[in-house]
C-alpha cells in the first residue's frame, strides 16, 4: 500500500480506528516535492505527490495551494531575482484535514548557467571510514567513478530532496569567513532561521516576543568555578588515583575495538583527560570529535532552563501557546512542555528538527496523541519543545546552541546538530557543561540559570504526572545515574553510543567519555572505570 511513499524519519504509530486516521498517516509519511528544487527561469516548478495517481486512491480528491515568499519575506507569484525562495504548500483533500507543508526552492542565476541534472556536474570526493574496508588506495585509483556516483546522487537529491534547495541557498548567501564554520553557519542553519523568521511573522509571535533573548547574564557575586587543570591533591584524589584509572582504561583499549577519550574534574580540577585507541588508522585524540547521541537532550533542555528561570515560561504551559497550528484543536489532554520534555506527551521516535514544519505535521496527530497516559522515550517530544524555545527567542536552535550555551563557554569542539541525538563532542567541552551544572547554572562570570531552577529539572518519579505509580524516574533532560558507587544524587544523561555525561554533586564530580559505540565488553569496563573513580576519591 504505501510502495509510494518514503519515510525519511520512522512510521507514525498505530492510531485510534477513525476514518480519517489513514488520510492522517498518509499525509505525514508521504513525499510531497517540487521538481525540481533547483532551477532556473521565471516559473516556479509545480508541486505535488511524487506519484499522484497513488495519493488519489489513497486520499481521494486533492488540491495544492501554494503561497511563494522571496528572501526577504514579500508574496510573490514569479521569481524574480535568483537565490531563495519559500513555498507554503497546502493538500486539501476533499474531505479530511488539510496539511501544511514548507519547501525552500532555490533559483540559480540564469538559463547561461547550463545547470542540468546530468551536465556541470561537480567534482566529489569522500574518505570512507575504515570500517566500510576500502582502502585508501583503491579510493584514489577508482576516484573518477566514485566522483560520478556521488555527482549522480546529488544531482538527484535536487529533483526529489527537499534539503537540496535549503543547502544551494545557504551556499548562495554564505560569506566566507577566517574562522571555521560551524553549525550556526551552515547552509541548513540559515535555512531554518529564514523559516522560523517568517513563521513568527506570520503568526505574530515577532511582536508578542520582540525584544532580543539575553542570557547568560553577568553573575552576581563572586565567580563561580572553572574548569582548570591540577593535580590529584588540588581536586581531593588518592595520589595513585590517575595510575588506577589509567590501568582499567588501558586493558579496557587492548580489550576493545572501540576508540575513546575521558575528562575526569572534581571540585573544579581536571585531574585526567586523556584518549586511547584508534579510530580510522589514526590514535584517538581528546580532540576527536565523537558522537554523544541523547546527551544532546540535555544540552537542548539547557535552552528551555533559561527561559523558564527568566520567566518567559513555565513547564506547565500548553504548548500551543506558543505554537499557533495547534491551538484550537480539541485534545483530551494537553500537550505542555512538561509532557514533551519528560516522553509522556504519547510522541514517538526520534525525528522532528530537520523539518522546518514540524509543528504543522503534528496538528494533524494532535487530536489522538495519548498525552500523561504512559511514559515513551523519544526524540520528537525535544525537537517540539525546542520549537517553543525558538519561537519565543526568535533564533533558530543553532543559533541558540552558539550564542548562548556552547560559545560562551568556549566549546569550541562541540557541533550541535539538533535538539535529541546528532551532538558532536569531545569530553572536555563536555566537562565545562558539566561543571556549569555543577555550579547550579553558572561558570565564571555567567549566569545561565538559578539553581532553583536547576533543582526543578532534575530526575524525580512521573507518577505525579501519569496520575498512578510508576518506577520511571526522569528530569527535564536529565537521567538519574547516580549507579556503579557514584552518590544518589548523579544526573547527567545516557547516551546510544555509550558516551558518558555525568554530574555528581555530593562528590562535587564531573566525568565524561566520548565514543562512537559500546564496542566489546563495554559493560564489563565502564563499571570497572566508575568504580575505581569513586574508589579513588579522596
Amino acid at each position: 500500500m504505501l510502495d509510494i511513499w518514503v519515510d525519511d524519519h520512522c512510521e507514525v504509530p498505530e492510531l485510534p480506528d477513525h476514518p480519517e486516521t489513514v488520510k492522517i498517516k498518509l499525509l505525514i509519511e508521504a513525499n510531497i516535492n517540487f521538481k525540481p528544487y533547483v532551477f532556473c527561469g521565471d516559473a516556479f516548478p509545480v508541486c505535488d505527490f511524487d506519484r499522484p495517481y497513488k495519493a488519489r486512491q489513497w486520499l481521494g480528491p486533492y488540491t495544492i495551494k501554494t503561497t511563494f515568499y522571496d528572501r526577504d519575506f514579500n508574496k510573490v507569484d514569479a521569481p524574480t531575482r535568483p537565490g531563495r525562495y519559500g513555498a507554503v504548500v497546502e493538500v486539501v483533500p476533499e474531505q479530511g484535514p488539510k496539511v501544511t507543508r514548507y519547501r525552500t526552492l532555490c533559483c540559480l542565476p540564469d538559463d547561461r548557467s547550463g545547470y542540468h541534472r546530468f551536465a556541470n556536474r561537480p567534482q566529489i570526493s569522500v574518505s570512507f571510514p575504515e570500517h566500510f574496508g576500502i582502502s585508501p588506495e583503491v579510493a584514489r585509483w577508482q576516484s573518477r567513478w566514485i566522483s560520478e556516483h556521488l555527482a549522480e546522487l546529488f544531482a538527484e537529491s535536487t529533483f526529489r530532496d527537499p534539503h537540496s534547495g535549503a543547502f544551494f541557498c545557504g551556499l548562495l548567501e554564505s560569506q566566507p569567513s577566517q574562522a571555521p564554520s560551524g553549525m550556526a553557519e551552515s547552509p541548513y542553519a540559515a535555512d531554518h532561521q529564514w523559516w522560523l523568521t517568517l513563521k513568527r511573522k506570520l503568526c505574530g509571535m515577532d511582536k508578542a516576543y520582540p525584544h532580543p533573548f539575553v542570557c547568560p547574564t553577568p553573575i552576581s557575586g563572586a565567580p563561580a568555578p572553572i574548569l582548570r587543570d591540577g593535580s590529584v591533591k588540588d581536586a581531593g584524589m588518592k595520589p595513585d588515583a590517575v595510575e588506577a584509572i589509567d590501568a582499567v582504561c588501558s586493558a579496557w583499549a587492548a580489550d576493545s575495538d572501540e576508540a575513546f577519550a575521558l575528562c575526569i574534574a572534581r571540585h573544579g580540577v581536571v585531574f585526567m583527560e586523556k584518549a586511547y585507541g584508534m579510530r580510522d588508522r589514526t590514535p584517538m585524540t581528546t580532540d576527536t570529535q565523537s558522537w554523544v547521541a541523547s546527551i544532546t537532550k540535555t544540552l537542548s533542555a539547557t535552552l528551555l532552563w533559561m527561559l523558564v528561570d527568566q520567566g518567559v515560561v513555565d513547564l506547565d504551559d500548553p504548548v500551543s501557546k506558543y505554537l499557533p497550528p495547534l491551538r484550537d484543536i480539541h485534545i483530551e489532554n494537553s500537550l505542555t512542555i512538561r509532557h514533551v520534555y519528560t516522553h509522556t506527551g504519547g510522541l514517538w521516535c526520534h525525528w522532528g528538527d530537520e523539518w522546518n514544519d514540524l509543528e504543522n505535521v503534528i496538528a494533524l496527530i494532535y487530536p489522538y496523541l495519548e498525552v500523561a497516559r504512559d511514559y515513551n522515550y523519544n526524540g520528537l517530544g525535544p525537537a517540539l519543545g525546542s520549537r517553543v524555545v525558538e519561537m519565543i527567542t526568535g533564533e533558530g536552535l543553532p543559533q541558540l546552541y552558539q550564542n548562548h550555551l556552547l560559545g560562551p563557554l568556549g566549546c569550541a569542539h562541540t557541533d550541535m546538530h539538533d535538539s535529541y541525538g546528532r551532538g558532536r563532542s569531545v569530553p572536555r567541552d563536555l566537562a565545562v557543561i558539566g561543571q556549569m551544572l555543577l555550579n547550579g547554572g553558572a561558570y565564571g562570570d555567567m549566569r545561565f540559570f538559578s539553581q532553583q531552577t536547576l533543582d526543578m529539572m532534575l530526575p524525580r518519579n512521573i507518577g505525579y504526572i501519569l496520575g498512578r505509580e510508576t518506577d520511571v524516574v526522569v528530569g527535564i533532560g536529565t537521567d538519574p545515574l547516580g549507579t556503579d558507587g557514584m552518590s544518589p544524587r548523579t544526573f547527567g544523561h545516557g547516551s546510544a553510543s555509550k558516551s558518558t555525561f555525568r554530574i555528581d554533586p555530593e562528590n562535587g564530580l564531573v566525568v565524561t567519555m566520548t565514543r562512537n559505540d559500546a564496542g566489546k565488553n563495554f559493560q564489563q569496563y565502564h563499571a570497572q572505570f566508575i568504580q575505581t573513580i569513586v574508589e579513588n576519591l579522596q
